[in-house]
């Protein structure tokens, strides 16, 4: 059986969903935020573990049972303990205690799943320092990089005027009244920084003539080319003004990345890159939870059919 980890308005689930149903697959759509700590069994019993998922349906399914597991988003929900009810403990040492407890239970249940599983699933992404890190042990480029919170330190480690600041980790959005806010990348006058400032990470401007998006699977690259974006900071606040096509990315270029994905554990995800006006490439991050329809529609890939095909391979069917 496959399971997918999904919410119900997920696009690409769906498409993928029809190629399951007709290559005639057995598949479980489960939507994690649903489901609680408490729903899993966990038995170490005779030299061997089962763990069981208690649905809201009240079916049980069995790990044993599940040969791949495809995760898209949600988490699973941590159980709400009445620490006030709690006599002769305090509450922020009881509410430790039980945090610690759940985390790690949430943790295993994340790694048993992780270890089949096509896409990343735990209760933190992956560090975008260590990603950077790694990407330069393997060979990529990455652009000068920054981390400090003061303008002083950035003037005496790097004589830039401009640099970009990001966030040192994943970006957020959240909604005020009836707007939308997200975290974008920014181009800043180091000259005109205050003094000090919240530890921020600092980029050198890459003069770029493409950006690239590729979608990883299994040891194969599906690129495709975003152009007209020399003079954008950060291409997704004009999506609709870029030209895209599909491109391939140099077999050194593959090579590298697919080291750099081994250590991270991922089977999948999408990768940016840059393509300086010296033909440079640099390699940004990985969002192992990235968005690959565009790719899929821009490139011609089907990656929908892709994805769905690898799933029931790697559960040892035919279709």
């Amino acid at each position: 059986m496959i399971i997918i980890f999904s919410t119900s308005n997920d696009r690409s689930i769906a498409n993928i969903v029809e190629y399951l149903n007709k290559y005639k697959q057995k598949f479980h759509i489960i939507n994690l935020g649903e489901l609680k700590s408490t729903n899993f069994q966990i038995i170490f019993e005779k030299n061997q573990l089962v763990i069981k998922v208690i649905l809201v349906s009240g079916e049980i399914l069995d790990f044993d049972c599940i040969k791949c597991f495809f995760f898209r988003s949600s988490k699973i929900k941590k159980g709400q303990i009445n620490i006030a009810s709690l006599i002769g403990f305090d509450n922020d040492i009881a509410k430790t205690y039980f945090d610690l407890d759940e985390n790690t239970l949430i943790d295993f249940i994340y790694r048993k799943i992780m270890e089949k599983s096509l896409g990343w699933l735990n209760q933190k992404p992956i560090n975008k320092l260590i990603q950077i890190d790694l990407a330069q042990k393997c060979g990529l480029k990455i652009p000068d990089t920054f981390i400090c919170n003061s303008k002083r330190e950035l003037q005496i480690i790097t004589k830039k005027e401009f640099l970009l600041t990001k966030a040192i980790q994943e970006n957020i959005a959240f909604q005020d009244l009836n707007k939308i806010c997200f975290q974008r990348v920014s181009k800043v006058e180091v000259k005109d920084l205050p003094d000090f400032f919240l530890t921020s990470l600092f980029q050198e401007n890459i003069e770029k003539d493409l950006e690239i998006r590729t979608f990883f699977l299994e040891n194969s690259f599906y690129s495709i080319a975003v152009c007209n974006v020399k003079n954008t900071i950060d291409m997704r606040d004009n999506y609709s003004t870029h030209q895209y096509y599909k491109c391939k990315l140099p077999i050194e270029i593959e090579y590298n990345l697919n080291k750099l994905m081994k250590l991270l554990g991922l089977i999948s995800g999408s990768i940016d890159l840059i393509l300086s006006n010296n033909k440079d490439y640099y390699f940004l991050e990985v969002n192992p939870e990235g968005q690959y329809d565009w790719v899929s529609v821009f490139g011609g890939y089907n990656l929908d059919e892709k994805i769905a095909k690898y799933m029931i391979n790697y559960e040892g069917v035919s279709y």
